[in-house]
């Protein structure tokens, strides 16, 4: 978050980007004339990618403390499991057995050999990193993805672009600023020096990416094991067709999206589950305000995170919270869960009332895209939203969604699992949610662009019930 303040500061004040030689300062002031004099008068004010530079230091030295705290620990924890072992002494003589008796004589063993701050060090500590180093040579050996033409040399194009430019306005991307933190790491990657960098960046991208999977994971399931199993699984499984999400939008914004919409969806899951305290009166109260105030703070948090990345993001989190709603429901009476449904047909109605002789609507039916009662025509095998459906999910998503029906009839665990993989289904089936999003994502760009909806099955977790499932079928 201290980066995306920053660079939004930058963008209201219009302050430089880049250091700036004279020349560069004359061009500055024909850009943005009006503020070329507060900066003469300013000079103080570093420029943008100075300021990047200094958190990124900033986190480096606070990584150093926080080894270097860990490794203390891991060392006094070792020497205090060689100081308790302690020499055999003979036992006291009891009163009433012979001072002689055979169970009291015991040879005294000899001193402990001192420890040394290496020896006896809990090398099992490191186990729990090895998949991490697997990951980040899965994704360092392939390197990054610049097969020609594709997607990747624009969001290239738009970091190099960063070189170029003074202020933020003027950038072509400005709002996904993940590109000027990728710029203020790896700079204009001309060269193989460059190259190398850049394919370090978007390691540690994906690496950031996993990270956040693995604690999504983790609340979800409750098993550090299973978090990282989950966590391979979605690596090797999420993507477009044959795109690796990963690789092939490793340098992009969508990663960053991508980490804000789960961020989300694990905010909105802990918000949603029942408060676990036994306070009362004004202790209660307060405990209440605070979380209020957390939960709100963490989602404008996230959802700047989103909004200053990709968009689509926010489309993700609807559709993940919306299977929270779905869990939490389930476990609500009849009649609020009657309620419930009551309200999705009335707004699938007054959706279809008010859009079913729009032009995007008419023709989008007329193609196939949607299906008679204007939900996506998922279930048609011949049809092109079936079809787009397939590239993302394949074989295994299709089984994944078969383990999350399954899911739904077993623990409580099991129905939050379950609804949160098929939720996108469930929403692009339904009028309500089906045809605002078709006219979200056509209304710019025209009707052909339709075909991006399937980015919304994005937000299946890959594999997440076919996992959990195997957990009850090769349990003990």
């Amino acid at each position: 978050m201290p980066y995306l303040f920053v660079y939004l500061l930058y963008y209201v004040t219009n302050w430089p980007v880049n250091p700036m030689g004279v020349e560069a300062s004359i061009a500055y002031a024909t850009v943005s004339p009006s503020h070329a004099l507060s900066l003469s008068h300013s000079s103080f004010i570093p420029c943008l990618l100075h300021v990047y530079w200094v958190l990124h230091t900033t986190h480096v030295i606070l990584a150093g403390v926080a080894l270097w705290s860990w490794w203390k620990q891991c060392s006094a924890a070792a020497r205090l499991r060689a100081a308790s072992v302690l020499p055999c002494l003979p036992a006291s003589p009891s009163p009433t057995l012979p001072i002689f008796q055979s169970s009291n004589l015991r040879p005294s063993a000899s001193p402990p050999a001192p420890v040394s701050q290496f020896s006896n060090f809990p090398f099992s500590r490191f186990l729990p990193v090895f998949p991490w180093l697997l990951l980040a040579l899965l994704f360092y050996i392939p390197g990054v993805y610049l097969e020609w033409p594709s997607d990747p040399w624009m969001h290239l194009g738009r970091i190099s672009e960063w070189a170029n430019n003074n202020i933020v306005p003027t950038h072509s991307s400005w709002n996904k600023s993940s590109y000027f933190l990728a710029y203020s790491l790896v700079g204009t990657p001309s060269t193989n020096e460059g190259y190398n960098i850049l394919r370090l960046y978007c390691t540690l991208v994906g690496l950031l990416v996993c990270w956040n999977y693995y604690k999504f994971g983790h609340l979800l399931l409750g098993s550090r094991k299973a978090a990282t199993v989950f966590t391979i699984i979605q690596v090797l499984l999420i993507g477009n067709n044959v795109f690796s999400f990963y690789r092939y939008y490793g340098i992009s914004s969508s990663v960053f999206a991508q980490i804000g919409a789960l961020a989300a969806t694990q905010i909105a899951y802990s918000a949603l589950q029942p408060p676990k305290n036994n306070l009362t009166g004004n202790g209660k109260s307060c405990k209440a305000h605070s979380r209020m105030f957390f939960f709100l703070a963490s989602v404008l948090c996230a959802a700047l995170i989103i909004c200053f990345n990709h968009k689509q993001a926010l489309g993700f989190v609807g559709l993940q919270v919306l299977g929270i709603v779905l869990w939490r429901l389930s476990q609500s009476t009849r009649q609020f869960k009657f309620y419930f449904v009551a309200t999705m047909v009335f707004l699938s109605g007054i959706a279809i009332v008010l859009t079913f002789q729009s032009p995007i609507i008419l023709t989008l039916k007329s193609q196939g895209w949607l299906n008679s009662v204007y939900g996506f025509n998922l279930f048609a095998i011949n049809s092109a939203a079936a079809g787009r459906a397939i590239e993302i999910l394949g074989i295994l998503g299709l089984l994944n969604v078969i383990a999350g029906i399954t899911l739904l009839f077993g623990t409580p665990t099991d129905k939050i699992v379950g609804w949160i993989s098929l939720a996108p289904i469930l929403a692009l089936l339904t009028p309500a949610f089906a045809l605002p999003i078709a006219i979200a994502i056509t209304y710019r760009d025209g009707v052909d662009y339709v075909i991006t909806y399937h980015r919304m099955l994005l937000a299946i977790p890959s594999g997440l019930s076919l996992l959990q499932l195997s957990r009850h079928l090769f349990s003990d």
